[in-house]
């Protein structure tokens, strides 16, 4: 008799297509563990519904507009206590929320966690000094 082989998280999660409320307790803890939630809770609140796309990744549309990916990235499988809560946003919209992220005074916290594409041009601003990118420490 042949064993049959167990179903990859990516042919579990494809096949129920989770909410990222339900992921989230599964791999984050402490603080994230309660500030994830709220963000999805908000975004769900202003029509923004993240959807699953692929293993534990969940994009948000809003008027048929990309709005950002979140990722749940574990440095792969199992769940591990170096997770990370990762949003990405496409900024191609930012005209759409520019006056919320104003009001809701966030100019900061998007700039200071921005990580540029490390195909970005030399000569583009900001300096390259000044670039943080992924995986790598400021």
């Amino acid at each position: 008799m042949s064993e049959q082989k167990p179903a990859s998280l990516y042919q579990q999660q494809k096949a129920i297509k989770p909410l990222i409320e339900d992921v989230i307790p599964e791999y984050l803890d402490g603080n994230m563990k309660t500030l994830a939630p709220d963000f999805t809770a908000h975004m769900r609140a202003n029509k923004m519904r993240p959807s699953w796309t692929l293993t534990n990744q969940w994009k948000t549309v809003c008027k048929s507009k990309n709005l950002c990916r979140i990722s749940l990235s574990t440095w792969w499988n199992p769940p591990k206590a170096d997770t990370r809560w990762v949003v990405t946003a496409y900024l191609m919209h930012l005209k759409n929320y520019e006056e919320t992220i104003i009001h809701e005074n966030l100019q900061r916290f998007l700039l200071d966690n921005v990580f540029y594409c490390v195909h970005k041009p030399a000569e583009s601003l900001p300096q390259a000094e000044s670039r943080n990118h992924a995986l790598t420490l400021p």
